[in-house]
């Protein structure tokens, strides 16, 4: 009788990771320095249909572009999940007012504008929220938050002498460390009205559908940021944790977006069933999906590590202001976005449940050499 072939086994990937990268996963803890991992079949390739814009006759659609559906979707924090309550400059205002400096102060924007010029500066001397200086984040945003309240004060002319007598003869520095610790453990630690941060329009519901339904079962959801490690205890705030896999911040992984680094260590951590097989496999780069507001970090830095992107934004200031263009050269392959609803339609889920309306539309258009597949009800 004929002998059983054996079974061929699964290709291994090795992935090297350099050893001081360490960070939370709510599937694997802290990787080793060197994670082997299989590498799962590529899934079948599924189009996305083309739509068109309004007022183009049928028949001018733009030819489909294959992409499989995702197995592993990550979302940016800021601007794509949560946002502030108010800007920066409000909040650095009125942490002046409530912890007993009750100056004669600028307006908020005076403080706004200051705030990004020192975090600018700050991260250009010590990325990462100063992982690799040996600093803490708490630290590392005392730096920022100093530098953006000099900037103001010596800007206006307050004095040392002003904020004392404002803070009831306490010295500058007992009125200033009151007020960093407001910031870094309150305001920008916790949810609204406690905190600063809310959910941006849509989002929860989005998330429950995406982790409830069976269409999607088997798909994992993290959050990739470039955040320090406060983002979990926020997202827990904000009642959303529990939706996400893991959450990884440039702060826990060494190194930031737009770099392979946070993108090849999200995938690699991840582990999913083939088909009921028993068998797990890290995610190929092509089944997965990274979706931010920011261009330059999140769609660029997906696809120069082979994934999908979704890039959320205006849609009609991208297409319609040259500002707003600017940067899209590269000829990259996305998916644009006005929110995180498309993100269903890619499960055949249903969305009739959306929070907001879009008057955006539907289209499909080409810019510049660069595909854009437009994907808003």
């Amino acid at each position: 009788q004929p002998q059983p072939q054996p079974q061929p086994q699964p290709q291994m990937a090795k992935q090297a990771l350099e050893p001081h990268l360490r960070w939370r996963s709510a599937i694997t803890g802290n990787p080793e320095p060197e994670v082997f991992l299989p590498v799962a079949e590529a899934a079948p390739v599924v189009a996305s249909p083309w739509l068109r814009p309004a007022g183009v006759a049928e028949g001018s659609e733009m030819s489909r572009t294959a992409k499989p559906i995702p197995r592993l979707i990550t979302l940016d924090a800021t601007g794509t999940l949560i946002e502030l309550h108010s800007r920066v400059g409000y909040h650095y205002r009125e942490a002046l007012v409530r912890n007993g400096a009750d100056l004669r102060l600028p307006r908020p924007d005076v403080f706004h504008d200051a705030f990004v010029s020192a975090y600018k500066e700050q991260t250009a001397r010590m990325p990462c929220f100063g992982i690799g200086s040996g600093l803490e984040s708490f630290d590392w945003w005392r730096g920022v938050m100093t530098a953006t309240y000099d900037k103001v004060f010596e800007a206006h002319g307050i004095t040392d002498e002003e904020i004392e007598t404002a803070g009831s003869g306490e010295t500058k520095a007992e009125v200033m460390a009151r007020v960093f610790e407001d910031l870094y453990y309150n305001v920008f630690a916790k949810a609204y009205p406690e905190g600063a941060w809310e959910l941006k329009p849509g989002v929860e519901t989005v998330l429950r559908m995406l982790k409830e339904s069976h269409n999607c079962a088997g798909v994992k959801l993290g959050v990739l940021s470039n955040f320090d490690e406060r983002l979990g205890d926020i997202l827990e705030s904000l009642g959303v944790a529990h939706f996400f896999d893991f959450v990884l911040t440039s702060r826990e992984a060494g190194a930031e977006k737009p770099g392979s680094v946070m993108f090849d260590l999200a995938r690699n951590s991840v582990v999913v069933d083939a088909e009921g097989s028993g068998n797990s496999f890290g995610v190929d780069p092509k089944e997965c999906l990274h979706v931010g507001d920011t261009f330059g970090t999140d769609v660029r830095g997906a696809v120069d590590a082979g994934w999908q992107a979704g890039f959320v934004t205006d849609i009609t200031k991208l297409l319609d202001s040259e500002d707003e263009r600017q940067g899209l050269t590269r000829g990259e392959d996305f998916i644009v976005m006005g929110d995180l609803w498309p993100l269903l339609e890619r499960y055949d889920l249903d969305v009739s449940q959306r929070d907001l309306v879009s008057t955006a539309g539907n289209f499909e258009t080409f810019h510049k050499d660069i595909e854009i597949e437009v994907m808003d009800l």
